[in-house]
């Protein structure tokens, strides 16, 4: 029947809505908990088992990385938290402002999207997100960051 059609339709479209709503909120929320250094709220952001890489920001900004920060292939929540306080430790004061969210992909309870950042000091850069629909929401699985560093950074020898 066309009217049955048309409601299963529109469930799917106001599904996926407020799916791409959930996600932007997702990327949003991580970049606020980063400036906030709330690192509790990281558990409504990654599931347990996520992955992050933050290779290119080591390569791209950090001449003097410490030992936790050297290595930027993460593994677990715990490994991203700790990666994520010990990145923060120098007190500076940061605003990450996310924009051009792109849902490359959204499935049933998978999805990809692209994100620029740009932080009020001059970094700026993408972030490659994979998430995964949990009872809990939409969390992120996969992270990568590529950042290119402020100008300060790009002049020093």
């Amino acid at each position: 029947m066309v009217t049955e059609t048309i409601v299963e339709s529109d469930d799917i479209t106001t599904r996926q809505l407020l799916d791409r709503s959930e996600l932007i909120e997702l990327i949003n929320r991580y970049g606020r908990t980063i400036d906030r250094r709330d690192w509790d709220v990281l558990d409504d952001v990654f599931v347990e088992d996520a992955e992050a890489d933050y290779t290119r920001v080591i390569a791209n900004t950090r001449s003097d990385a410490s030992t936790i920060l050297a290595d930027g292939q993460l593994h677990g929540r715990a490994a991203i938290v700790a990666w994520l306080q010990a990145a923060r430790s120098n007190n500076e004061s940061l605003l990450h402002f996310m924009s051009n969210h792109v849902i490359d992909e959204l499935g049933d309870d998978h999805a990809r999207m692209t994100n620029y950042v740009h932080e009020r000091q001059g970094a700026y850069g993408t972030y490659e997100i994979e998430a995964v629909r949990t009872p809990a929401g939409w969390r992120i699985a996969r992270l990568t960051l590529d950042l290119v560093p402020r100008p300060s950074k790009m002049t020093q020898t």
